[in-house]
C-alpha cells in the first residue's frame, strides 16, 4: 500500500454496507410501519398532535433511505471514501446530536427504543472497522 493509492479492505466496505442496510430498515419502519413504530418502538403518545408526530417520523424515515443508499453506493462504487463515511457515521449521531440535545435543554419523554440501535449496533459497526483500519494503515507504513 502506497501513500497515493488506497485499497479499502473488505471488512471496511462490508461494514458500511451493513450500516446502509440498517438505515434502509429504519427507513422502512419509519415509513411503511409508521404508526406501529411510533407507538410500539418509540412509545409516542399519538393522542396529542398525532399527525405532526407521524409526519416528523416519516420525514426522518425518508432521510434514512437516502443515507442507506448513499452508504451502499459508496461501499460499491467509491471505496476510497469508505473510511471517511465510517468516521462520519460514527461522529455525527453522537456529537452533534448530544450537543444540541444538551444545548437546547430538551428532555424527551418517549422511550425511543429504536435509539438503542445506536450504541449497541450502529456505533460498533462503524468504530471497530475504523479502529482496525487505522492500526492496519499505521503498521503498513
Amino acid at each position: 500500500m502506497t501513500e497515493n493509492t488506497f485499497e479499502c479492505p473488505k471488512y471496511a466496505w462490508v461494514a458500511l454496507i451493513v450500516i446502509g442496510i440498517i438505515n434502509l430498515f429504519r427507513g422502512f419502519m419509519h415509513t411503511f410501519f409508521l404508526e406501529w413504530a411510533a407507538t410500539n418502538i418509540a412509545s409516542l403518545d399519538l393522542s396529542v398532535v398525532r399527525d405532526d408526530q407521524l409526519f416528523q417520523m416519516m420525514n426522518y424515515g425518508v432521510t434514512n433511505y437516502l443515507e442507506g443508499i448513499i452508504f451502499i453506493l459508496v461501499a460499491f462504487k467509491a471505496r476510497n471514501l469508505v473510511p471517511s463515511m465510517l468516521l462520519l457515521a460514527f461522529i455525527f449521531p453522537i456529537f452533534p446530536g448530544m450537543l444540541f440535545l444538551n444545548l437546547l435543554q430538551l428532555h424527551p419523554t418517549a422511550a425511543w427504543s429504536g435509539g438503542s440501535l445506536l450504541p449497541f449496533l450502529y456505533l460498533p459497526i462503524s468504530a471497530i472497522p475504523l479502529t482496525v483500519l487505522y492500526f492496519h494503515r499505521r503498521s503498513s507504513r
